[in-house]
């Protein structure tokens, strides 16, 4: 038996005690729980074999992952595959899955060991949306099992629980001798631990929840009021914004408030919008078709020419308390840092030739635009973003660039197709990420995107022919989106400028990942001397949120 999130292993025990010749392996990524775990198995007088490390779909030797007791730790991603092979384990009988949320992931990368009989029992706790972040998470559970080739022996979901968790036991293979299925009574929606879903599934339709609307009411009180917001408004305006679902006349409601005119000199003095003349267009606000929402943000006119556009031409910058700010001030992001790459790239690119131009995380589209105002050597241009409302933006930002190929896709990148959790930054919409160490010390929400497998995509996606201009910029994900570029792609590259950040991440082919770097001759880190390969993976070592751009030239 295998056990996955063990805390007191109260079911391996009970498994080793009720027959001899047993192995029983639990695996718990909480050292609080795993003592408690192994104090159990001694009053027991019991040997289960205990890993220390957390399951998920991909092994690594060390990610950061937070614990419910311990905080934030350094473990091994361990899979069951890995775990299998490494105790010698042919045929595992049972597979006891507890993982608070992880379940559907850990159960899509069994899938191979189900369909070939390698796993015979699956005994699966399902988790509420409170947890996951999915609603349908106990269904895709189902679905995945019932794919493989399970029969389903009993299950309830969390809300058929008198416990709080949904249950699944499933069976592989023929059933045992005299084997009757078992009873099982179901509780009331209205009496589970966790309140009706109908109570979430009203929040969404009405657009945010309490907690979603309190926040971005705080946030237009901090970046255009330049003050905590009252009680007593904080109130009124959530509570529009739930009705509504319309956060352009929310926005317009402060923007044409007393106390916004009155305090309009305070408000261009803090953001220094004065001192550039190219900041000093139209501020209006601005929704588009976002799903079943909007996105709402600020739509500017440049009234002078600048690095995003000639005077009169719009861009659209979503409503936060970073990048508008920013943007406002000096009608561009970043100048300093994000124009030093436009220069490095317009600098490697050869006269006369037609590129194609990769953007991995593009955001709300700004580097490229910058980049296509300064040049009209770029034919196709491919963008990358997962996020909905910044997907919006980008689409509104690249517009104007009629003669270039634009092809842009809402989805993020990973080893394979499906979804995965991503990680959204309450209050800069530019730190958006799969990667929960992405959010340290953030404030930030949760919630899920379509993942495509990145070789396939680059595959099917990019045009066969053409010299490549390379940008990524993921919160995490360049290193496994590299190792994942199919060398008949990665060779046609001829610059890139690719995000390093010393973070907790998803594991990538780290020789693949080298490979590729190394066959360009020319490495830089920021603006400093040139650089080894093995100087690029020593930096990507750390994990102290440091970050900056790694430029490769040929």
């Amino acid at each position: 038996m295998m056990e996955l999130g063990g805390y007191w292993s109260y079911y391996s025990l009970w498994f080793l005690k009720a027959g001899e010749g047993r192995r029983a392996i639990v695996v718990e990524p909480d050292p609080a729980h795993l003592a408690v775990g192994k104090a159990n198995a001694a009053l027991n007088g019991l040997q289960p074999e205990f890993l220390s490390g957390f399951v998920g779909q991909a092994s690594s030797p060390s990610q950061m992952f937070q614990t419910e007791e311990s905080g934030v730790i350094e473990l091994p991603a361990l899979t069951v595959s890995q775990i299998m092979a490494d105790h010698e384990i042919d045929v595992l009988d049972i597979l006891h899955c507890d993982t608070q949320g992880a379940e559907t992931n850990v159960l899509g990368s069994c899938a191979e060991l189900l369909r070939n009989g390698r796993i015979r029992w699956v005994f699966v706790s399902t988790h509420a949306l409170q947890i996951t972040g999915d609603p349908l998470t106990h269904q895709r559970c189902l679905a995945l099992l019932r794919d493989a080739g399970a029969t389903i022996e009993a299950e309830h979901d969390v809300h058929e629980s008198f416990s709080g968790d949904g249950l699944i036991v499933a069976r592989f293979g023929p059933a045992p001798e005299g084997w009757a299925a078992v009873a099982l009574s179901h509780n009331r929606y209205s009496e589970s631990l966790f309140r009706n879903p109908i109570y979430d599934l009203a929040a969404r339709l009405n657009g945010f929840s309490t907690d979603e609307a309190e926040t971005l009411v705080t946030i237009l009180y901090e970046t255009l009021l330049l003050r905590r917001p009252d009680p007593a408004g904080l109130r009124a305006y959530a509570d529009m914004l739930q009705k509504s679902a319309d956060m352009g006349t929310i926005i317009q409601y402060f923007l044409y408030s007393g106390e916004f005119r009155l305090g309009a000199k305070k408000f261009l003095a803090h953001y220094n919008i004065e001192a550039t003349a190219a900041a000093q267009g139209e501020l209006a606000p601005y929704t588009v078709p976002c799903g079943p929402l909007v996105s709402s943000g600020f739509r500017f006119t440049l009234t002078a020419e600048g690095p995003l556009g000639p005077r009169g031409s719009t861009l659209l910058v979503p409503a936060d308390r970073v990048l508008l700010p920013a943007v406002f001030a000096q009608a561009a992001w970043q100048p300093d840092s994000i124009e030093f790459s436009i220069e490095f790239i317009l600098e490697k690119m050869e006269e006369g030739k037609r590129y194609i131009l990769l953007d991995i995380g593009a955001n709300i589209g700004l580097v490229t635009r910058q980049l296509l105002y300064r040049t009209r050597s770029v034919e196709t241009c491919l963008c990358v973003e997962p996020d909905e409302q910044n997907f919006a933006a980008l689409s509104f930002n690249l517009g104007q660039f009629g003669e270039v190929e634009k092809r842009l896709f809402n989805h993020a990148l990973g080893k394979t197709d499906g979804e995965l959790e991503f990680y959204r930054d309450n209050e800069n919409v530019g730190n958006y990420s799969l990667n929960f160490d992405a959010m340290r010390n953030r404030p930030f929400g949760v919630s899920r995107v379509r993942v495509l497998d990145a070789n396939k995509w680059f595959r099917d996606e990019v045009p066969a022919d053409g010299a490549i201009l390379w940008k990524s910029d993921t919160q995490g994900s360049d290193e496994m989106i590299v190792a994942q570029t199919p060398w008949a792609v990665w060779n046609r590259v001829d610059c890139a400028i690719i995000e390093l950040w010393r973070i907790a991440k998803q594991s990538f082919d780290v020789e693949a990942f080298r490979a590729r770097i190394e066959s360009f001759p020319h490495r830089a880190i920021g603006r400093n001397s040139p650089v080894s390969t093995e100087d690029v993976m020593a930096y990507l070592a750390g994990t102290d949120w440091e970050h900056n751009d790694l430029y490769l030239w040929r």
